[in-house]
């Protein structure tokens, strides 16, 4: 008979390939879906948060392209910590009022980054909890990195509350 080297290589493949399709097809309504159709067939992850972004900004039918717009933040800052998405999705817990979910998408946007602002936003919001240890280590990483971190970089998207 004529074994396969790697009996096991293709069922590795097989299964990657099932898992990449899941993934694209597991949002709810396909938000997934609808980001690449809306980015001219473009399935890289920058394209899709381009898209999502422009959903979340825009105002007249902020209920359902705002939602499609958070699942995908969500599809892409899970399961592929996606920075920017992580940051997005920091941003709007705080808009709900939902702390604990914004402290955890700031800290994962600001330790995979490392992002400047997330990490100062981390701090902020465990200070507002009275969580000093987790503040001050927050606080002191976003002061530390803001020493190195390319000035390109900064921007004024750090947090009220």
């Amino acid at each position: 008979t004529n074994m396969h080297p790697f009996p096991s290589a293709r069922k590795v493949v097989v299964v990657t390939i099932v898992s990449v399709a899941l993934f694209l097809g597991s949002a709810q309504g396909g938000a997934i879906e609808n980001a690449i159709e809306e980015s001219g067939g473009k399935s890289d992850v920058s394209s899709i948060y381009k898209v999502a972004l422009s959903w979340y900004n825009t105002q007249g039918e902020k209920s359902s392209k705002s939602e499609d717009a958070i699942e995908v933040f969500h599809q892409l800052a899970d399961t592929g910590k996606h920075v920017m998405s992580s940051v997005k999705l920091g941003h709007h817990y705080v808009e709900i009022g939902n702390e604990s979910l914004a402290i955890k998408y700031f800290v994962q946007a600001g330790e995979e980054g490392p992002h400047h602002q997330s990490l100062y936003n981390a701090g902020k919001l465990f200070a507002e909890q009275g969580s000093w240890v987790e503040a001050l280590a927050y606080l002191q990483a976003a002061a530390l990195l803001s020493k190195s971190y390319p000035q390109e970089y900064i921007s004024k998207e750090t947090i009220d509350v």
